[in-house]
This record gives structure tokens, C-alpha cells and sequence, in this order.
């Protein structure tokens, strides 16, 4: 599996993402609606806070409660882990999606790994954030603060990109129905992160930020119309959950070893 190029991870991506929609339209058009569902509560949610902080709107409004745009902000990608295991699934088997194939095991590890790794990057913020505000308070000057949080922050992104490649592994090997098997994943990983993170960058990162930065601003514009910014708006976040999973499916096509054998191992214990 890791004799597989880097290059054909990047493609293999890119080609089963129009083939598994392709092969699941039904399911796809039941994650568009949620999909747009969630946009709609977002837009929503964060027009009554603006009106909120220009004085807009009393402060009792149910939707400008602060706590309601955190959540917001961090349940716009709920419908992610429900799209990615069929997905991954069929990647990675060929397993194409059944209702009666859906198993709560594999959604349960896979939103955990999820909410474990949205933590760590909520407190790499939370780091920056409490600096920031420690070198106000010993009186630093907030040019000189400037620098120094931009290194943190950098630092903090480093780190925690090169913990997610180390165990990206774990999100497909759930998705098959595995175990987090988190010291298999790092053993299958070391000295690869580079790797990891080049295909998981270019396969999926790279042109969903392309897409948002250029096209989604390029149909706001051309067409002015608020049914087509939602419309667009819940595509281009739908085809980028989808371009995440098979790019993970790649990458565990590409490195998985040790991690498939503690699953075969273990298998083999609970049959015995």
C-alpha cells in the first residue's frame, strides 16, 4: 500500500469524489438539504448578532445570544462526519451505502476522533488568545504584541497540523468499522507526516479554499441574489466534505499497514 505515488492519492481523490456521487445520488441529496439546512441557520444566526452589536435588535433576541454563534460556528460541520464514512467506505471497499449497512459504532468513533481534534484546535486559539492577553496586561505594546502572537500562532498551527497527519489514519480506519487504534496510526505515519500533509493539502484542502476564495465570491457578485448565495454556498461546503473523505480514504490506502493488522488482530481475538 505505501508503494502507491503521492500524485495518484491526489487524482484517485479527485476522480472517486464524482464517482461516489455518481454512485450514491440519493444520499447526496439528502446531505444537500443538510447542507443547506445548516447554512441557512448559519446566516441566520450570525445576521441577528450583527444587529445585535449595532443596536439593532433588543438584547433579548433569542438568535443574537452569543453562546448560539459558538455553536454555530463549530456545528457547521456536523453533516461532515455523516457524509464521510459511507464515502470512505466505498473508497476504500468499493461498499456502496444501505441503510441497513450503517453502523452506530463506526459514527460514535468517528464523531469522538472529530470533537477530540476540534478541542485541540480550540485550545491552540485559546492559547494564543490568553497570551495576547497576558502581555497587555504586563504592559507590552501592542505593536510589539503583534509579532509574537503571530509566531505563536504559527508554532501552534504547526504543531497541531503535524499531530492531525500523524494520525489521520484514525478517521478511515473508524469509518470501516476499526477501533482508534491511535499507536498503530502513529507508527504507520512516522517520518511521513510531510507526505500526509502534501496529499491531504493539494487532494482536498487547497481547492476547497480555492473555491471559496474565488468562485463562491465570483456568484455572489455576478448574480446578487441571496437563494443563489445559499444554493452555492451549501454545494461548494457539500463537494468539500466530500473531497476531504476520499482524500483520507487515500491516504489510508497509501499508509496503512500496522493499524489494518491491530485490526485483523484483534478480530481474530474477539472470533476466538
Amino acid at each position: 500500500m505505501g508503494t502507491i505515488p503521492v500524485e495518484k492519492c491526489i487524482v484517485g481523490a479527485w476522480r472517486d469524489t464524482v464517482r461516489v456521487i455518481d454512485q450514491m445520488p440519493i444520499l447526496f441529496l439528502i446531505m444537500f438539504g443538510v447542507s443547506l439546512g445548516i447554512v441557512r441557520i448559519e446566516k441566520v444566526i450570525h445576521l441577528y448578532a450583527a444587529l445585535r452589536a449595532m443596536g439593532r435588535l433588543p438584547h433579548s433576541g433569542f438568535y443574537a445570544l452569543p453562546y448560539l454563534r459558538v455553536l454555530a460556528n463549530h456545528a457547521s460541520n456536523i453533516g461532515e462526519p455523516i457524509l464521510a464514512i459511507p464515502i470512505i467506505r466505498y473508497v476504500i471497499d468499493g461498499e456502496r451505502f444501505k441503510l441497513s449497512s450503517i453502523s452506530l459504532h463506526a459514527y460514535g468513533r468517528y464523531f469522538v476522533i472529530s470533537i477530540i481534534f476540534a478541542t485541540v484546535f480550540t485550545l491552540a486559539i485559546a492559547i494564543v488568545q490568553i497570551s495576547q492577553a497576558a502581555l497587555q496586561a504586563t504592559g507590552v505594546q501592542s505593536a510589539n504584541i503583534t509579532p509574537e502572537t503571530q509566531t505563536l500562532t504559527i508554532l501552534l498551527l504547526i504543531g497541531a497540523g503535524y499531530v492531525l497527519a500523524r494520525s489521520a489514519l484514525l478517521f478511515p480506519h473508524v469509518a470501516v468499522g476499526g477501533r482508534m487504534q491511535w499507536r498503530a496510526a502513529w507508527t504507520d505515519t512516522r517520518g511521513q507526516a510531510l507526505k500526509v500533509a502534501c496529499i491531504y493539502g493539494i487532494g482536498s484542502a487547497l481547492p476547497s479554499y480555492l473555491v471559496a476564495r474565488f468562485v463562491l465570491p465570483f456568484l455572489h457578485q455576478s448574480f446578487n441574489s441571496a437563494g443563489v448565495d445559499l444554493f452555492s454556498e451549501a454545494l461548494i461546503r457539500l463537494m468539500a466534505w466530500t473531497l476531504g473523505a476520499a482524500t483520507l480514504a487515500w491516504i489510508y490506502r497509501k499508509f496503512a499497514r500496522d493499524i489494518r493488522l491491530a485490526a485483523s488482530t484483534t478480530h481474530d481475538q474477539m472470533l476466538a
